[in-house]
């Protein structure tokens, strides 16, 4: 299999050797597999699919921008590989993403998240959450704060959920992608709810405080798992009262579900690659537990809900 990869020259201390940068096309393969090439008798193992990878050899000609490179080998997900995680870089994660395609890829994801309805896994626990408020204080109020919001969908559909049901819920949604956060605002203004956005990177900063519940939804399997305990106690230690997390569940279902759903609910080519991707970086449910025990949140209750995903929750006594 041949496929056509972009090459930029890059400065060289020694002339006799031809110094480039290989710029994988995301479109030019089915899925961000890493590959193997050859070219001018160099070998370069590693190159991943949207990223770039440095390459050498005295046999280059005079820097052309393309050359036809044939691949040697493409690592596949085999099924019996999701017996254990597998997390590699997603498209939607790379710096410098093209805005168009990260726009398109949110419109995709957000039909993904209506589709298996979202929103729907975290309303019964917030609802109850304002219910026992109401109760004890006389004021059901609560403000909800979620992480690594992306375009907002959830967040927003969220908000309308409150507004139908006249429950006194307040919003905010905290993302790092400003392309992302843009969508998010302009969603809420379509949909007519009030919903604060806000930039902020929830990996590296801390967490606002005065939230009486913490949530976040696809987030957790983006990150290697010290990163995931170190985010799920910050989310123990912002929340007033309850942290819910919604997330994939590793599974062969749930990578054949990926595979087939994301091409049916969307054309974006970087959802067609993050989504199985995503499923290979999912979490068990038991390790979602055992991280859930090293960030001290103590007694934690994981219900599965369709479609293969798991619901996280965690109360403060």
């Amino acid at each position: 299999m041949k496929t056509v990869f972009r090459l930029r020259s890059v400065p060289s201390e020694d002339d006799s050797v031809s110094h480039h940068r290989v710029s994988v096309d995301s479109a030019a393969l089915d899925s961000p597999n890493e590959i193997q090439f050859q070219f001018g008798g160099t070998q370069e193992v590693g190159a991943t699919i949207g990223s770039d990878c440095g390459i050498e050899s005295d046999n280059f000609p005079t820097a052309p921008n393309r050359y036809s490179l044939l691949i040697l080998s493409r690592n596949q997900m085999p099924l019996r590989s999701l017996l254990t995680r597998r997390r590699e870089p997603e498209l939607m994660d790379q710096p410098g993403l093209d805005a168009a395609q990260h726009q398109h890829a949110l419109g995709g994801l957000a039909r993904i998240n209506w589709w298996s309805r979202s929103d729907a896994i975290f309303w019964p626990s917030l609802e109850q959450l304002s219910h026992t408020k109401q109760q004890r204080t006389g004021d059901g109020a609560i403000k909800v704060l979620d992480l690594a919001c992306g375009g907002g969908d959830v967040t927003v559909a969220l908000a309308q959920r409150a507004a139908r049901t006249q429950r006194p819920m307040t919003f905010t949604g905290v993302d790092l992608s400003e392309t992302a956060l843009e969508v998010a605002r302009e969603r809420s203004r379509e949909a007519a709810v009030s919903v604060e956005f806000q930039q902020r990177d929830v990996s590296n900063a801390d967490l606002p405080t005065g939230f009486d519940a913490v949530i976040c939804s696809l987030f957790l399997h983006h990150l290697d798992e010290p990163d995931a305990v170190t985010l799920l106690r910050k989310m123990s230690q912002s929340a007033e009262r309850l942290v819910l997390v919604n997330d994939l569940i590793r599974s062969t279902i749930g990578y054949g579900l990926a595979v087939c759903v994301t091409r049916l609910l969307t054309r974006s080519h970087i959802v067609h690659v993050d989504g199985p991707l995503s499923v290979a970086g999912a979490f068990s449910i038991d390790e979602a537990r055992r991280m859930a025990s090293e960030a001290g949140m103590g007694h934690v209750t994981i219900q599965k809900h369709w479609p293969w995903r798991f619901l996280l929750s965690w109360s403060r006594s």
